[in-house]
């Protein structure tokens, strides 16, 4: 029987820039960001690293440097120590203020599960995870508005196998764009500051990792762009989703599913957004279909279909991509979708490169994939165009979602 998991707090520091190296400062939410407040659950994301350190070694080298590395980081990135400040009236947008003084809190701890199952692919309990991520802090009241913190992090150290580093945010603070853009920051600074040397919640849910070579989603769009010829847009982003769309339905009898990511926008906007912009900058596009449907024998080409038309026309929309932003509630008139998944992250984004100094991560985590309904896509370690699918069930759920993936890929191309 396995031990029980056990936390240990080292260290918890509140951590500013350097005195006198921002102001007072505040940036008010986008409509991007606005859109983001009514969604109540934060951002979970985890790293974990292949460091067979001590816990002296820890608390006198990777403490200290992550300390430093991250007082300088914030600097630059003032939102992420600032604070979301909600107002009693609505005649003043929601900002992101910062004021002399304000820290984000860092925990520094030790804690005895396995390292090795957590950064494994196969099945896992998602409770586990949940020692290794942050809480954001209390909110308060100031004078004039309501304030919450937007961003925390742990560093948890697993003695002589690793450490893993996880951070929360709440999403009005920015996309995985922005979190992307800071976290290279922080890791170039802490690569710069010190260099290694070279050492040799209960829940019935697991999490388990799935990797979709670059063989097999050429395999599929061969087979996408062959039944369904007329299909104006056929990416790899495309067939993944609807590869896991279908495999997901599958596990239920008759409902109404819905499947919803992101588009990132910064591109698409007339007048362009500068290149230093900081926030969110994504719009959904989803379709629904009923699960009865999406798991007959071609239901893989009618989620491939749905996503890939649905995506096209938002972004060939020449009304803009925000012409058909409106209330949630209002696209579903007749029946609520009682399975939803979403996709968190991109595969344009190459979190497996964030070096803190101590080499690439060995896994990274979506945590927040557990309790939204959604999945995690994001590049490999090994290569950037094979992508990485994160998914978290239940225990019987998942076992007939490894079913599914692997009997699936078999009958639809030669593996």
């Amino acid at each position: 029987m396995d031990p029980l998991p056990t936390l240990s707090v080292l260290d918890q520091s509140q951590v500013s820039p350097p005195p006198n190296s921002v102001g007072s400062q505040s940036l008010p939410l986008t409509f991007f960001d606005i859109v983001w407040l009514t969604i109540h659950d934060p951002v979970h994301t985890l790293f974990f690293y292949d460091l067979p350190i001590t816990k002296t070694k820890f608390i006198n080298t990777i403490v200290p440097n992550l300390k430093q590395s991250l007082s300088t980081t914030l600097q630059y990135f003032f939102p992420f120590v600032g604070k979301l400040a909600i107002f009693p009236t609505t005649t003043r947008k929601p900002e992101i203020r910062y004021v002399e003084g304000d820290s984000v809190t860092l925990t520094f701890a030790e804690c005895n599960l396995d390292f090795n199952d957590l950064t494994g692919n196969h099945p896992r309990q998602c409770d586990k995870f949940y020692h290794l991520i942050p809480l954001l802090g209390r909110t308060a009241k100031a004078s004039d508005c309501i304030t919450f913190p937007v961003f925390s992090v742990q560093v948890t150290l697993f003695p002589n196998r690793g450490i893993s580093i996880g951070m929360t945010n709440h999403h009005s603070l920015g996309d995985a764009s922005t979190r992307f853009c800071f976290l290279k920051a922080w890791t170039s600074i802490a690569q710069s500051e010190y260099q290694l040397p070279r050492l040799s919640g209960p829940t019935d849910k697991v999490r388990a990792t799935f990797i979709l070579t670059r063989n097999v989603i050429n395999g599929l769009k061969s087979l996408v762009s062959t039944q369904l010829p007329e299909l104006a847009y056929v990416s790899s982003f495309t067939v993944a989703c609807a590869y896991i769309w279908n495999c997901v339905a599958k596990l239920y009898n008759d409902e109404l599913a819905l499947f919803i990511f992101v588009v990132d926008c910064r591109s698409r906007l007339d007048p362009p957004i500068p290149a230093a912009y900081f926030g969110n900058c994504v719009m959904p596009c989803m379709t629904a279909a009923r699960t009865s449907i999406l798991k007959e024998k071609g239901g893989f080409l009618t989620a491939a279909k749905m996503i890939g038309e649905n995506l096209h026309k938002m972004l060939t929309d020449k009304d803009g991509i925000v012409k058909d932003m409106g209330p949630f509630k209002d696209r579903f008139p007749d029946e609520w979708p009682t399975k939803i998944t979403g996709v968190a992250g991109t595969p344009k984004l190459k979190f497996y490169d964030l070096d803190f100094g101590f080499g690439k991560p060995k896994k990274h985590e979506t945590v927040s994939i557990d309790y939204n309904g959604s999945i995690s896509i994001s590049a490999c370690r090994e290569s950037n165009e094979d992508l990485e699918i994160g998914v978290c069930l239940s225990a019987t759920e998942m076992d007939g979602f490894v079913s599914n993936f692997n009997s699936g890929l078999e009958s639809y191309i030669s593996v």
